[in-house]
């Protein structure tokens, strides 16, 4: 596997052009190059982890606001227990 230069009709005139810029036109040409790679266990695992705790937030964020939606305007019947007795 290797890079090639083909320059079928190269072109080259002395000198500078008059708006004193310096235009260059080339064309490269170099063969794909396929690479393997085997992801590790530990590599996944992050991966898979980082996925679920960014759907994770999104579902306790939106679960949080729909329960404080529905119990403050009291669309569920709630009574309120002590868990411990007045003297």
């Amino acid at each position: 596997m290797s890079t090639y230069y083909n320059a079928d009709y190269p072109v080259w005139t002395a000198g500078r052009p008059a708006d004193g810029v310096f235009k260059l036109h080339a064309e490269i040409s170099y063969p794909e190059l396929n690479i393997l790679y085997h992801v590790g266990f530990w590599q996944m695992f992050k991966y898979a982890l980082v996925q679920y705790i960014a759907i994770l937030l999104i579902f306790a964020f939106l679960c949080e606001r729909f329960k404080f939606f529905v119990f403050s305007h009291q669309l569920i019947n709630t009574v309120a227990i002590k868990p411990y007795k007045n003297s």
